[in-house]
């Protein structure tokens, strides 16, 4: 359970430091009350980076799947799924940002950031499945 509350305290972190750089960011300039994806990488990295990854741990434990390569390749690609997402949120909204102050004309490579985000998105969702196979077949084994 240790490694769960280690992975927890890096996504903590990341959530504190982006719900901050957001405040500050939009803050300087004049943009506090607009929306912005930057935003929502606080909130993703709480929930899925923070809460999850402590649900996961708890489930894992509880069905001794751990030592499961599945659930293994799951929980890592799940971080990097989360990680990357959390990311695009925040390159997206710095961009987001300077659009709306005109700082920039149009956001660079629009479609490419979209594209990588969707890619993370993918990512998380083939890992959660992966770490679901797994419990379910520890569950077969158990029982």
């Amino acid at each position: 359970m240790k490694k769960y509350i280690k992975i927890s305290i890096v996504f903590l972190a990341l959530a504190l430091i982006s719900g901050v750089f957001y405040r500050e960011f939009t803050k300087a300039f004049d943009l506090e009350h607009v929306y912005s994806p930057l935003g929502l990488a606080h909130p993703h990295f709480l929930v899925l980076g923070v809460l999850f990854i402590l649900v996961f741990g708890l489930i894992s434990v509880k069905l001794n799947s751990e030592d499961n390569k599945l659930y293994s390749y799951g929980l890592i690609g799940y971080i990097v799924g989360v990680s990357g997402t959390g990311t695009m949120l925040i390159v997206r909204g710095i961009f987001n940002v300077l659009l709306q102050t005109q700082k920039i004309n149009k956001i660079p490579a629009d479609a490419a950031w979209s594209g990588i985000a969707g890619i993370f998105h993918i990512v998380l969702g083939i890992s959660v499945l992966m770490m679901f196979i797994s419990w379910l077949k520890d569950k077969k084994d158990n029982n």
